[in-house]
């Protein structure tokens, strides 16, 4: 009788050494975190998500992230953000977003991705299998980028949200968290080890600045007997010299004594400067023609060239901003505008102007000339010009 109860016992002590050795107990993940590019609530975020294996896990094994649960009663649409946890956003559809490294090298290729959208009471989870020819040894680092469509050098290079972050639930300035669990499981889905990470949303913070519109518009006079283009060699390129006798200033020009023999030429030098991207236009408008008394020397708005000994006068804008430049030097053509007709002498439709002097924006070079037939009277004959500058907001 002694012998049956010693071969019992020793049966009850095998049942429980065979039932103890399928047990698995999980541990905890080491140094488990996962980091969001955006944290706005309702926008598309890349995740980040790394974490170090305390268990090793073998071929077939799993890596099983799961976002909270999806609360009763919230609104639970795939594509477009919940209050109560994350969308997936038909991640399952687009696997080649989901890379996985270990220890820095990038093993995505030999994983498979499996997803589960949220219903009540349920999380959606993201589940990665490795392949048949895949484990993780224990104490390797894994790095998950859910949303990355380009992994260089253990780096997401081209990020491409996808996961949607909820909609925002508490008060402004004060951030929503969440817990993220990840898990890493065997062949036959038991868990290995676990982990919680903890992200946060928040609205953005809105940052503004303002740069007031400038305009800078200056008239400088040029001396005699210099290049009209001086100060704007660049932009302009006659070579026109002025030969008055008087040098004109910000707000007089002097053509000197007219006679049949030349062509009298004084000029200016215009500055625009504009930090507006849409750039100016240079009109100009006039009292009349050159006139004294009833007499009057007159080009009119329509450019013509000026021949001496023939009754004409005008002004010749050049520089880097004038779609014609008024002729060649031996085809010079001149316009004047009459009180009711402006004319449109340098327009630039970008901006800013005036930021690059080398290149000669924003400077204008107005040549004045006058020549007449002998059949004009004698006299001062005198007018003034008005020039206008205007910007496009």
């Amino acid at each position: 009788m002694s012998k049956f109860k010693y071969a019992a016992s020793s049966l009850i002590l095998v049942f429980l050494l065979s039932a103890l050795t399928q047990t698995i107990s999980a541990g905890s993940l080491q140094s488990i975190s996962d980091t969001i590019d955006i944290s706005e609530p309702g926008k598309q975020a890349m995740h980040t998500i790394s974490f170090t294996a305390q268990t090793e896990v073998l071929s077939s094994g799993k890596i099983v992230i799961k976002f909270p649960s999806l609360s009763s009663g919230d609104s639970n649409n795939e594509a477009s953000p919940s209050a109560s946890t994350f969308q997936l956003n038909k991640l399952g559809e687009v696997p080649e977003l989901v890379k996985v490294l270990r220890d820095g090298s990038d093993i995505s290729s030999s994983v498979s991705l499996g997803t589960t959208n949220p219903t009540t009471n349920n999380s959606p989870t993201v589940t990665i299998t490795l392949n048949s020819s895949t484990s993780i040894g224990t104490g390797s680092k894994i790095l998950i980028f859910i949303g990355c469509s380009k992994v260089t050098s253990g780096k997401c290079v081209e990020h491409s949200p996808r996961i949607i972050n909820p909609t925002k639930t508490k008060a402004q300035g004060l951030a929503d968290s969440w817990s993220i669990t990840v898990t890493t499981q065997n062949a036959s889905s038991q868990d290995l080890d676990s982990g919680r990470a903890k992200i946060a949303t928040i609205e953005p913070v809105r940052v503004a600045a303002q740069i007031d519109p400038v305009l800078i518009f200056t008239i400088s006079g040029i001396e005699n007997s210099k290049d009209v283009n001086i100060g704007n060699t660049t932009g302009c390129k006659n070579t026109t010299d002025t030969n008055t006798g008087a040098s004109s200033t910000a707000t007089k020009v002097g053509l000197g004594n007219l006679s049949t023999a030349r062509i009298n030429v004084s000029a200016q030098l215009l500055t625009i400067t504009t930090n507006l991207s849409s750039g100016y236009s240079l009109v100009a408008s006039s009292s009349g023609g050159l006139s004294s008394g009833g007499n009057e020397i007159f080009s009119g708005p329509s450019p013509q060239e000026i021949i001496k000994g023939q009754t004409r006068f005008g002004i010749r804008p050049c520089g880097a901003d004038v779609s014609e430049v008024g002729g060649t030097n031996s085809n010079r053509l001149y316009a004047w505008p009459k009180s009711d007709t402006p004319i449109a002498l340098v327009s630039d439709s970008t901006g800013p102007v005036g930021d690059d002097v080398a290149k000669g924006n924003g400077l204008v070079s107005l040549e004045y000339a006058a020549t007449i037939a002998d059949d004009i009277p004698a006299g001062t004959y005198k007018t003034s010009v008005i020039y206008i500058v205007t910007t496009t907001f």
